[in-house]
């Protein structure tokens, strides 16, 4: 893919890790990225996975909606107070989803280190199918960052979404590359020390076309404007215009 390519250019090493044959993460692992699993993990590499993060472990994590019972994969979450729901999220406001898709969502974006590029209202993050938490009045959060410092100056960082759709190289182009900027900010967020000020950027594709995100609300002003308003305004003109040469 177009992420994990350009991570690769950035000199940041990706290694497959099977935890069923491993008696740990290893060592030398700076971000465990666990992506989508569509079956679940088994109780002990859940348990690895936790021991991981409770001795100062890093983790990118993304969930997918699936009908497939994954308890060990969401006690990983859990561990950390995320609980997902079984469903996907569809959005009843027509700011924040494209049009004619309430299940692609435009989501609010709250500013804090990794968003503070995004969180300016010009600037859009695409997640189709999003899977919901397990508070189903809402509002849900599709995104999260947690930190938790431990005793002996270690600190655990995980950065969760809930759709794999954010890594998609299509709805990316739709969002002028705002969603690969979040995951890389993500991530450097994650990498950096104060021994290590590198960051990780992935350059956007170049695209012939450029794509313009409109929000349902904002598209359905803009059909009704043209279609209706536009018409009637150059009706009323033309009127105008013939009265007066009539009496002429």
């Amino acid at each position: 893919s177009s992420f994990g390519d350009g991570v690769k250019k950035e000199n940041v090493d990706l290694a497959e890790l099977t935890l069923l044959t491993e008696d740990s993460v290893p060592d030398d692992a700076d971000i465990l990225f666990i992506f989508a699993p569509a079956k679940d993990i088994s109780e002990d590499e859940a348990s690895k996975i936790i021991s991981y993060l409770e001795n100062g472990g890093k983790a990118l994590i993304v969930s997918n909606y699936s009908s497939e019972e994954m308890p060990n994969f969401a006690s990983v979450l859990e561990n950390y107070g995320v609980k997902t729901a079984d469903g996907i999220v569809l959005e009843g406001d027509t700011n924040h989803y494209i049009s004619q898709n309430p299940s692609y969502l435009l989501p609010n974006i709250e500013s804090n280190d990794i968003t503070s590029s995004l969180s300016s209202g010009s600037r859009y993050i695409l997640m189709p199918l999003a899977q919901g938490s397990d508070d189903i009045d809402g509002p849900f959060a599709v995104g999260v960052s947690i930190t938790e410092n431990l005793d002996d100056e270690k600190e655990t960082q995980i950065v969760y979404y809930s759709s794999e759709a954010l890594f998609n190289d299509q709805m990316n182009t739709m969002v002028s590359g705002a969603n690969y900027e979040l995951i890389s900010a993500s991530v450097n967020w994650m990498c950096e020390s104060e021994e290590d000020s590198n960051t990780i950027s992935i350059a956007s594709k170049s695209y012939d076309t450029s794509t313009l995100t409109i929000p349902a609300a904002d598209a359905s002003f803009w059909s009704i404007f043209v279609t209706a308003v536009v018409p009637v305004v150059i009706l009323v003109i033309g009127g105008g215009i013939w009265m007066k040469r009539r009496k002429q």
